[in-house]
C-alpha cells in the first residue's frame, strides 16, 4: 500500500517563502514556512516531503505572473502587478515577488477558505451590535491598522455579516482579491467578487458599478494611492442606503485619516475634508495579538459617528474644518465609555 500523499496544506502556516531557485546542488531547502504555530514569527524551512508542492507552486506562479502580467507600462519598471492571488490544492494565497540579489522570490499568505463570523474573529459583541444595527445603513466604514493587523479580515467579515443580515448584493473591487467572498451570503445575500488592474482604473470600475449594478455595499480592499482615496469619499457621497468599506494602513485612526484626506485633497482640492466630514460613519482600528496557537484580534481604537446626535456633529465639525488631531478626544472617550457599558448597551449624546 501506497503511503498517504502529504499535501502542502496539511501543514498550519500562515506564510511562504519561495525563491525561483528553490533547491542547491545538495539539495538544501531555500524555501521557508512562517507563522508556524510555537515558533512566533521564526522562518521554518519547508520540510523535504513538500519538495513537490514548492516545483508545482513555482510553475504555477511563473504562469499566473506571465498570464496577468503587462498592468503597468511604466517606462523601466516591469510589467506585473505588485500582488496576485492563486490557488493550489484547495487553498488560495496572496502573492507579492521580489528580486533580491540571488534570485526572484515569492511571499506567500495563506488565505482562509471560508468565512468565519465576527464573533469568530474575536469582534467585540458590543461593536457588532452598533455596526450592524438598521439604523447604520449608509456611510464610510474605514478599517485601519499596521501590516498584517487583521484589517481584510475584519472588513471582509463585516461585509459578509451585513449581507446575511440584510439581503442585498456586494461588489468588491480588490488587488487582488484576497478573501473567499465570492456567491451567496445568507438566505438573500450575494456578493460580486472583482479583481482590477490597479487604482488609477478604479474610478470607471465604481461609476459603472454603481450607475448599472445599484450595490447595497462597496468594497474596496486597500486605499493606496490619491485615486482610491477620492472614489471611496466620492462613493460614500453618493448614495443614503448604501455603505462603502475599505482598508487603510496607519498606526492609529489619526494619523490614517489626515493620510486619506491628503490624498483626496491632491485629487479635489480641500474637498477632501468636506466629503470625509459628510460620510464618515465609523472608524475601527485593528491589532493582531500572535500566540503560540492563534491570532487574537483587538481594537484598541475606535471612532463612532452615530447619525443625528451630538457626537456626530462634533466630529463632522472637526474633519470639515482641518482639526482632524482634535478627534483623539472623542475617540478616546468612545473607548472608554464603551468598555463601561452595561449589558453591551453603547450610548451616545
Amino acid at each position: 500500500m501506497e503511503p498517504e500523499k502529504k499535501n502542502i496544506g496539511d501543514f498550519e502556516f500562515s506564510d511562504m517563502i519561495i525563491s525561483k531557485n528553490s533547491y542547491l546542488n545538495n539539495g538544501e531547502i531555500k524555501s521557508f514556512f512562517k507563522g508556524v504555530p510555537g515558533n512566533d514569527q521564526k522562518i521554518v524551512p519547508i520540510p523535504e516531503e513538500y519538495n513537490n508542492d514548492v516545483k508545482n507552486l513555482i510553475n504555477i506562479i511563473e504562469q499566473t505572473f506571465l498570464t496577468k502580467g503587462n498592468f503597468r507600462s511604466d517606462e523601466g519598471i516591469r510589467n506585473f502587478p505588485m500582488a496576485m492571488s492563486i490557488k493550489y490544492e484547495g487553498i488560495s494565497y496572496r502573492i507579492a515577488d521580489m528580486n533580491d540579489v540571488q534570485n526572484q522570490t515569492w511571499f506567500l499568505r495563506r488565505m482562509p477558505s471560508k468565512m468565519s463570523t465576527l464573533q469568530q474573529i474575536g469582534f467585540p459583541q458590543n461593536y457588532i451590535d452598533w455596526i450592524l444595527a438598521p439604523e447604520q445603513k449608509s456611510g464610510l466604514i474605514l478599517i485601519t491598522g499596521a501590516q498584517a493587523s487583521g484589517k481584510t479580515t475584519l472588513a471582509s467579515t463585516l461585509l459578509t455579516e451585513r449581507l446575511k443580515l440584510y439581503g442585498g448584493h456586494a461588489i468588491t473591487f480588490e488587488f487582488p482579491a484576497e478573501m473567499p467572498l465570492q456567491g451567496e451570503h445568507g438566505d438573500s445575500g450575494f456578493c460580486y467578487q472583482t479583481e482590477i488592474n490597479g487604482e488609477i482604473a478604479l474610478a470607471a470600475h465604481i461609476e459603472r458599478a454603481y450607475r448599472f449594478a445599484n450595490p447595497n455595499i462597496i468594497y474596496i480592499g486597500e486605499i493606496r494611492t490619491k485615486h482610491a482615496a477620492t472614489e471611496v469619499l466620492r462613493m460614500a457621497l453618493s448614495s443614503s442606503q448604501q455603505i462603502v468599506i475599505a482598508t487603510l494602513h496607519g498606526q492609529n485612526i489619526v494619523s490614517a485619516l489626515e493620510r486619506l484626506v491628503n490624498w483626496a485633497n491632491e485629487m479635489d482640492g480641500v474637498n477632501g475634508y468636506k466629503n470625509l466630514a459628510d460620510t464618515l460613519l465609523a472608524v475601527f482600528h485593528t491589532k493582531l495579538e500572535l500566540t503560540d496557537n492563534s491570532k487574537i484580534l483587538h481594537i484598541p481604537e475606535l471612532l463612532l459617528a452615530p447619525s443625528g446626535k451630538e457626537e456626530r456633529i462634533s466630529i463632522s465639525s472637526n474633519i470639515g474644518d482641518g482639526k482632524i488631531s482634535q478627534l483623539q478626544g472623542i475617540i478616546n472617550s468612545q473607548q472608554n465609555r464603551i468598555k463601561m457599558a452595561d449589558d453591551n448597551v453603547v450610548e451616545f449624546k
